[in-house]
């Protein structure tokens, strides 16, 4: 869990981290997400991947691709605001788990954050799907951008891959 302090909101003493098996329906998702059916698409061939070599998608995965980049892959991240689940990254493989009825996927569930999320909560049922190449007109303002997580940006300038190598 320590490279969640890659990400610098969450790099404070009050934040506590934990895996916790959710069920994808008690997750809220942001009133501002947009799922676009290419990365739908790229999770179901992931996974598809995933289970050839008996990975798990909702698991944490530290991947080397043929061309030397270094990824991440870390489970949907939720953090509770107001005894809610929020969702702050993985709403895509949540929106897919939800809609199949999954039961349980493992998340990271962080505590403490102390920082709003950048858009209210909303349903799953309000979620939208855009095809390739669709987008909203939406222009941040400097309130949102500070509130701003970035994850998937820090955990793939997280020092990872040094640290694995060690253990070799």
């Amino acid at each position: 869990m320590k490279i969640f302090n890659q990400v610098p909101m969450y790099a404070k003493p009050d934040c506590k981290f934990s895996f916790q098996d959710i069920n994808p329906q008690n997750t809220y998702p942001l009133s501002e997400s947009l799922i676009r059916e290419y990365k739908i698409k790229q999770i179901k061939l992931l996974n598809n991947l995933l289970e050839k070599y008996d990975f798990n998608l909702y698991d944490p995965l530290a991947i080397i691709l043929r061309n030397g980049e270094h990824h991440y892959i870390v489970p949907p991240v939720l953090e509770i605001h107001d005894s809610k689940l929020i969702v702050a990254e993985g709403h895509t493989r949540l929106f897919i788990a939800n809609n199949k009825r999954v039961k349980k996927i493992r998340c990271v569930v962080i505590e403490g954050v102390g920082v709003e999320p950048i858009s209210p909560p909303t349903n799953w049922n309000d979620i939208e799907t855009a095809p390739y190449g669709v987008s909203r007109d939406f222009v941040p303002n400097e309130g949102y951008l500070k509130r701003l997580r970035k994850i998937e940006k820090y955990m793939h300038m997280a020092k990872w891959y040094n640290i694995v190598r060690e253990f070799k």
